[in-house]
């Protein structure tokens, strides 16, 4: 039903200053790599102004005026320290039939969170389907909104609301 995915976390080489902080790409706030850098400041040398330079890099002016100028990402490593990286979090994708019966409930007039709660699905991951149209959801539901509504095709028995039949 729900398949996660996830790798072992490898060990690497990170450089890191005489505190024994990692700089350059390896920082935790590096937006850029080294050789993203090392390109930027080849560019500026070849006549790339500073607001065409932030807009290729997606970067603000006076990040770009910082690195090009050596006043940010200039540190020499000192050494290189062995570190694991962080385990990435397991990543869920969900089954297309799971997010076509939960558009089918949802289109019919169940509520949300019976339907999150019957298929196995965190409330706040179908709200996200919903709000973002993540695998289509949003439109499905629509779709199916205007496919069954008021059709003949599609009964509901109320007798027993645990135990509902859906006859097509």
């Amino acid at each position: 039903m729900l398949q996660a995915i996830q790798t072992a976390p490898p060990r690497r080489l990170v450089a890191v200053n005489e505190y024994g902080r990692p700089i350059g790409q390896d920082h935790w706030r590096a937006r850029l790599t080294d050789a993203e850098c090392e390109s930027m400041r080849r560019l500026r040398d070849d006549g790339f102004t500073y607001t065409q330079l932030a807009e290729k890099f997606e970067v603000s002016k006076s990040a770009v005026a910082d690195i090009v100028k050596f006043r940010r990402r200039a540190q020499t490593p000192v050494a290189w320290h062995r570190r694991e990286e962080r385990p990435a979090r397991p990543v869920v994708r969900y089954d297309e039939r799971i997010v076509r019966a939960a558009a089918f409930r949802v289109a019919i007039g169940e509520p949300f969170p019976q339907v999150c709660r019957d298929l196995g699905v965190p409330k706040t991951t179908g709200q996200s389907w919903l709000e973002l149209n993540r695998y289509g959801f949003a439109t499905l539901v629509a779709t199916y909104r205007e496919k069954f509504a008021g059709s003949p095709q599609l009964q509901l028995d109320f007798r027993a609301p645990r135990e509902r039949a859906w006859r097509l």
